[in-house]
């Protein structure tokens, strides 16, 4: 399989097809929005509070007055950073819920441009948004999956190691390599989980174990894809990082770079799924279940009947 071209292709879909932005451009702008008018929210009611607090001071001078300001400014301090430790998780809860909506539609999109068909984000949306419930669901297992196995076996390094000294960290060493070996495998064996959830129409369960069998036997060429992605998530974040640097132009172009990675990526696990299908498309079945239509070394057609 030429892992590069599974890149170089949808990257140039997107090129030819900018409008397929607009989903992670519409997610990026509205989590933005919210978390702006919460944070706002959050300083301007505990500021007010601060000051109604040492607007009830009687003198200026009084020992007592400075002490219960300062306690009144660290009671304001700490409860803004409580306060936007709450936006912090009701925001990332959000964008996931949200972002579900957003690959969906993408993933759609991305067969509408896989079988020829034109792009609408409209027929995507209501594709995509058809199957939201199966692309949860499988979010919230595979989560659950990782969670359990990972930090289970983080936790058990740990206790390795502050527990029973060189041996316990010899041994916790070894489980935290295991953990990231596992990671990894099950981030190959998840890989293609969502698109069987939009393209094949099948429940969570279901995707993620053919995708487990389907990834698993091709792990080398999903680990490349893995690879590959994370050393240009890297670049990409180098380039976000320096463009920054450019005052308000660095955080719209970090912004556009990092929605069309986002995008990018979203794509890609599709096209590896069709390019798996196509090397297996040699054998079809027949609606009626009674042929098998093959093609042969000459890629003509011929039926034979099942027995």
């Amino acid at each position: 399989m030429d892992i590069p071209q599974l890149f170089s292709e949808s990257f140039n879909d997107i090129i030819s097809n900018p409008k397929i932005l607009l989903p992670y451009i519409i997610l990026g702008v509205l989590v933005v929005a919210i978390a702006f008018i919460l944070i706002l929210t959050i300083f301007s009611s505990t500021l007010a509070s601060f000051y109604n607090l040492n607007n009830k001071t009687v003198s200026i001078n009084s020992t007592y007055n400075i002490s219960n300001t300062l306690q009144n400014s660290n009671f304001s301090f700490n409860a803004i950073l409580l306060h936007i430790s709450e936006v912090i998780i009701f925001i990332s809860i959000l964008s996931f819920i949200i972002s579900v909506f957003v690959n969906g539609t993408l993933i759609a999109v991305a067969e509408q441009l896989k079988t020829k068909t034109k792009v609408n984000l409209i027929t995507a949306f209501k594709r995509g948004s058809s199957r939201y419930l199966s692309l949860l669901a499988a979010g919230i297992l595979i989560f659950i999956i990782i969670s359990v196995i990972l930090g289970g076996l983080l936790f058990l390094a740990i206790s390795f190691i502050s527990s029973f000294g060189v041996i316990g960290l010899i041994l916790g060493v070894i489980l935290i390599i295991i953990a990231i070996i596992l990671f990894v495998l099950l981030s190959i064996s998840f890989f293609i989980v969502n698109p069987l959830i939009i393209i094949e129409e099948l429940g969570p369960i279901k995707a993620i174990k053919k995708s487990f069998n389907i990834c698993y036997n091709k792990k080398l060429d999903v680990f490349l894809l893995l690879i590959i992605a994370s050393i240009i998530d890297f670049l990409v974040y180098l380039i976000i990082v320096l463009v920054n640097f450019i005052p308000i132009l660095g955080l719209v172009l970090g912004f556009v770079i990092g929605v069309f990675v986002s995008t990018w990526f979203i794509l890609v696990p599709v096209y590896f799924y069709y390019a798996l299908k196509n090397k297996t498309a040699g054998t079809t079945v027949t609606p009626d279940k009674n042929t098998i239509v093959k093609a042969d070394s000459n890629k003509k057609i011929r039926t034979k009947s099942k027995k």
